[in-house]
């Protein structure tokens, strides 16, 4: 048996003995002894899929923290890291980095002050991700909590540039889009419609800003554009006969348009929402003040 498989068992031993002396002796108020809490943290923190790894502070002659050494890290670092521990227990920060520490900012504040800090982390050495936490055990001491995000921040980003894609083709076609979620908040806007309205798209998006009902300043008139725009995309959905437009007459800063709209769904499925997408043109030689 291999002294690691070996320690493993016992920090295993240690949290059922914990379990057991908790289920058959009544403790003072229900709390472990020092030592059973030890025991407890120890098997704990070698079980868990998380990386751990502790690190205490080295500080100047003028009492400034400008370094770290690695003392300690659980089983879960390397898997999570890809890192082998022998590269980095009892090496210095500066071993590791150099003299520019990535994120040493947040560990000396961490080891100084007792904050728990969460932060994302990039180490282009590896070229990973990782959702940190940083706290302390004790001052001028702080342990990193990490696990890999480098698949979800990646994911993030393709998203975040499809959406400038998108928004980016939104934004260049020479009608109005408004675009609505299923509880007709308005979540787009395009520069047409910033042009056409003379509305931007800050007023249109907020909520503190009811857009509609500038647009459609009669509530029953509001509510039955409303209505037939989703009985346009309920209908394009269900390939029945639908209206080819819907005119309405649309209260714009500078007068009045009358505007043509044709109706579609959009759905994410990966977000679990669906809205309305509304395009409009308008119909020519019909602004009035």
């Amino acid at each position: 048996m291999s002294r690691e498989t070996e320690s493993r068992r016992n920090s295993l031993e240690d949290l059922s003995e914990i379990i057991r002396k908790a289920e058959e002796e009544e403790m003072p108020d229900g709390e472990f002894s020092e030592k059973e809490e030890q025991a407890l943290c120890k098997a704990l923190l070698w079980n868990m899929e998380q990386a751990v790894s502790v690190h205490r502070l080295l500080y100047n002659d003028s009492g400034k923290a400008a370094d770290f050494l690695c003392e300690k890290v659980n089983p879960a670092f390397e898997h999570v890291s890809g890192i082998s521990p022998k590269h980095i227990v009892g090496k210095k920060g500066s071993d590791l980095f150099g003299k520019a520490i990535p994120y040493f900012d947040i560990f000396v504040r961490a080891a100084e002050t007792g904050r728990k800090i969460r932060f994302k982390a990039y180490y282009p050495q590896i070229g990973k991700f990782f959702d940190m936490w940083a706290f302390s055990p004790e001052w001028g001491r702080f342990a990193l909590l990490f696990t890999d995000a480098t698949c979800s921040v990646l994911a993030e980003r393709e998203h975040h540039l499809d959406q400038c894609f998108l928004g980016g083709i939104m934004d260049s076609v020479g009608f109005w889009l408004m675009v609505f979620d299923d509880r007709r908040n308005m979540i787009f806007w395009n520069r047409t419609a910033e042009r056409l309205s003379d509305y931007c798209s800050d007023e249109a998006l907020s909520p503190a800003y009811p857009v509609l009902e500038k647009l459609f300043p009669e509530q029953a008139c509001r509510e039955s554009v409303l209505e037939q725009m989703e009985r346009m995309e309920r209908m394009a959905c269900s390939a029945e006969d639908s209206p080819e437009e819907l005119r309405t007459e649309v209260a714009v800063r500078g007068g009045t348009l009358t505007i043509a709209w044709t109706c579609s769904l959009w759905k994410s499925e990966e977000e679990g929402q669906s809205g309305i997408i509304a395009a409009g043109r308008p119909v020519a030689g019909n602004r009035s003040a």
